[in-house]
């Protein structure tokens, strides 16, 4: 008799806990859709940064393959001109470097 008495009493428990639960998962999932912006724009920032490490390891790959007497340089001009490749950088002949010495760039493709 006392069980059966009882079986509201449980009844209502359960649908309170169960509702409980419902509004908990409503607010986890409102807190996740905040978050979901957030978490892409970082995603994409780590991509972008992925990238540009895979481009600068390039770099020091490819100055490793270069002899010691290899001279770093920044590009001035590049003609842009379809029947004429030149560049002018910033060094010199003081600096080690003569006309016709091969280039290298980033993805190691030489040139003279």
């Amino acid at each position: 008799m006392q069980y059966v008495a009882a079986i509201p009493t449980h009844v209502g428990s359960w649908a309170a806990d169960a509702l409980r639960g419902d509004a908990e998962l409503h607010e986890e999932l409102e807190r996740l859709r905040t978050a979901q912006p957030i978490l892409l724009a970082q995603l994409a920032k780590y991509e972008a940064l992925e990238a540009e490490n895979a481009h600068l390891r390039s770099l020091l790959g490819t100055s490793a393959l270069v002899a010691d007497k290899a001279v770093a340089a920044e590009l001035v001009e590049v003609a842009t001109e379809p029947f004429r490749r030149t560049i002018v950088i910033a060094k010199g002949e003081k600096d080690g470097v003569y006309v016709g010495q091969p280039v290298i760039d980033a993805s190691a493709s030489a040139a003279s």
